[in-house]
């Protein structure tokens, strides 16, 4: 059994890998134990996750909290110890922690990107690769983990016949399948689960992060946009204070691959994808006033009902050639250079 977690020491510090898991906080306690007689500050790279815990998802403990309560016992004094979070609003909702509480303050708590270097480099570049000829889809919907967006997204596409439209994969649990009966939905429960062929270890683990098998490119070569549904889309979050801003390999994907997109996720996470430099597809594809949209259920349903009226729109020839048009492609383009450029730097 792994009782410590992976740590990396620096000439000035000592970075430790959190990751994610009910163990997490004995495992870094366990971590710290070991090391609190080091004289090094520490860095406690948690970039993979966006959580508002250290555990579980309903634990009542926030992970500054946790943290704190952890260094405590290990007598490690929290200002030599910096913590990084993939929540582009980690720094704000830290001082929105300490305005609440007075608890003694990290050296330094901030924002690492990881998963757009990741996609980068791990994934295959397949940007200039679509031929001139008419895709048979309007979009793709890629769903892995059941979760309150990508359920939503499920039950709007199924009704309103867009399935057909779309390349889709829906690999929900039992748990996920059972409710689409609870709501006399079972039609679509019967055609769960929808997936592509993955990439699997030996182990049989998804490997979701690595080059694919080409069925999951013929996704991409076989549709016009995507309609991501992000891991973080602001369902649960329990203490008033925390905010998220999150995203993953689904959303730098779609920019590595030159896809124009619909994001199902965080409150103004397209207006902070702007500030990092991004562009969108307002104006010139999409209406993105759901961006706007602060209750997580409506701003679902507007992306989804984005999603209708580009389909009932267009014909696909005539998204084709809007796809194809130098305005769009400027946009695609733009965003390609910036996230190989942020990946390199």
């Amino acid at each position: 059994m792994i009782t410590q977690l992976l740590h990396t020491e620096k000439s000035t510090h000592i970075e430790i890998l959190l990751q994610s898991s009910n163990e997490l906080p004995t495992r870094l306690k366990n971590t710290l134990l070991n090391l609190h007689h080091s004289t090094k500050d520490f860095v406690l790279d948690y970039s993979t996750e966006r959580n508002h815990y250290l555990d579980r998802v309903n634990s009542t403990k926030d992970i500054f909290t946790a943290i704190l309560d952890i260094l405590d016992y290990c007598n490690i004094d929290p200002n030599r110890v910096t913590f990084l979070s993939g929540n582009y609003l980690i720094s704000e909702n830290y001082e929105r922690y300490c305005d609440l509480y007075d608890r003694p303050k990290f050296k330094t708590v901030a924002t690492k990107e990881f998963w757009l270097k990741q996609t980068v480099d791990t994934h295959t570049d397949i940007s200039d690769n679509y031929s001139d000829s008419i895709r048979p889809y309007y979009f793709s919907c890629l769903n892995g983990v059941s979760r309150p967006q990508r359920i939503q997204a499920c039950e709007f596409l199924f009704e309103n016949n867009l399935i057909d439209k779309s390349k889709c994969t829906f690999m929900f649990d039992r748990d996920a399948i059972n409710l689409f009966y609870d709501k006399s939905l079972g039609y679509i429960a019967e055609q769960l689960p929808i997936e592509i062929q993955p990439k699997r270890d030996q182990s049989g683990y998804h490997m979701c992060h690595a080059p694919q098998h080409q069925d999951f490119y013929d996704v991409f070569y076989g549709s016009y946009f995507d309609v991501i549904t992000e891991t973080s889309a602001g369902f649960y979050v329990p203490f008033s204070w925390w905010k998220d801003i999150f995203y993953t390999e689904k959303l730098w994907r779609s920019i590595f691959y030159k896809r124009p997109f619909l994001l199902i996720g965080d409150y103004k996470a397209l207006d902070q994808l702007k500030k990092i430099g991004f562009k969108t597809f307002e104006n010139i594809l999409f209406d993105e006033s759901y961006d706007n949209i602060f209750d997580p259920e409506q701003r679902v349903d507007a992306v989804l009902e984005q999603t209708k009226n580009i389909c009932s729109k267009y014909t696909i020839q005539e998204l084709h050639d809007l796809l194809n048009s130098s305005q769009i492609n400027e946009v695609l383009e733009f965003n390609y250079n910036m996230i190989n450029k942020l990946a390199q730097s």
